[in-house]
């Protein structure tokens, strides 16, 4: 892509939010906002987004602030002209009940549930695994303080009696992950796997295109599901906070028993089970591990420090 394309894209988004979203001027949206719009309206991924919407706000032709709610990470809120200091009040409020009914640790255990269920309902059709994580002992547990008896994981049985235990991290809290944006979400994952001999797997909400394609050269088996899991219990406030967009941005589950009434099955869960039960998606990412883990080390002290493009020259050099 040459200079003029980027410019002439920039141009083009920027007309899009100024005509559609960010009138009038001052008034706040949030990055998830314009996001989920950008990319249902114009066919963006959210790597261009990202890409074009920091150079029109370098370009200072869209502002940025940060609004931070409670332990919760900050919130990338743009407006464009002066700051509207009530509309940044409504949005403020707005996030605060987001907070309230989209708890970091609520969606963290339903992500878990739901990963763990395709994994057993695979497992009942003959995907070659076992030893999968009790239900009642898996929790929300952060790959911060290293692994514990309370991850997800299961011993994977591969081609030609290949084996190796699986790692599985799943992301379920936030809407995107970019290797550049959150390193350490890719970090700790590599840094566990390498210590404890095992095989990272990575299933997260939305995974950019990059974020993909690391994770093939580095080795680690990656599915995006392209939407978050949601407790069922409040899927009535769900959808009054999010009407209109509630049915693709979601999928609820029940907790007790994701898959209580096959009957009920969201469409979703059967792209799921179909897109999941080749075991060559693994078996392909475990020979790229085998073939990368003596250098997995010097990875993850690139991404520790946030040094995307120390982690490609090993990548190019070794992958």
């Amino acid at each position: 892509m040459g200079i003029s394309d980027i410019v002439y894209s920039e141009n083009q988004l920027l007309n899009y939010l100024l005509e559609n979203h960010l009138k009038p001027p001052g008034v706040v949206r949030t990055r998830r906002t314009l996001q989920d719009h950008v990319i249902f309206d114009l066919g963006y991924t959210a790597d261009r987004f990202s890409k074009e919407m920091n150079g029109l706000r370098l370009d200072g032709r869209i502002h940025r602030e940060k609004i931070k709610i409670g332990s919760q990470r900050p919130t990338h809120v743009y407006y464009s002209g002066t700051l509207d200091l009530d509309s940044l009040a409504d949005c403020k409020t707005t996030l605060v009940e987001r907070a309230r009914i989209l708890r970091p640790r609520d969606l963290g255990m339903a992500g878990e549930y739901y990963a763990r269920a395709l994994f057993v309902r695979l497992k009942n059709q003959g995907f070659p695994i076992s030893n999968i994580t009790k239900q009642h002992v898996l929790g929300y547990e952060e790959l911060d303080k290293g692994k514990c008896r309370r991850d997800l994981a299961f011993d994977f049985n591969g081609e030609r009696e290949r084996q190796c235990q699986m790692l599985v991290e799943v992301k379920n809290t936030g809407e995107h992950y970019y290797l550049r944006g959150k390193p350490m979400v890719f970090a700790k994952l590599l840094n566990e796997a390498v210590k404890n001999r095992m095989q990272p797997m990575l299933m997260a909400s939305h995974l950019s295109a990059s974020a993909i394609k690391y994770c093939e050269r580095i080795g680690i088996a990656a599915y995006a599901f392209g939407r978050q899991f949601v407790d069922g219990e409040i899927k009535a406030e769900v959808k009054d906070r999010y009407s209109g967009i509630w049915k693709t941005r979601f999928q609820f589950v029940n907790l007790k028993h994701v898959f209580a009434n096959p009957r009920c099955f969201d469409p979703r869960t059967i792209y799921d089970l179909e897109a999941l039960r080749n075991p060559v998606w693994i078996d392909t990412a475990h020979a790229q591990w085998s073939k990368m883990r003596r250098w997995v080390p010097d990875i993850v002290n690139a991404l520790k420090s946030g040094d995307t493009i120390g982690v490609d020259t090993l990548l190019d050099a070794h992958a």
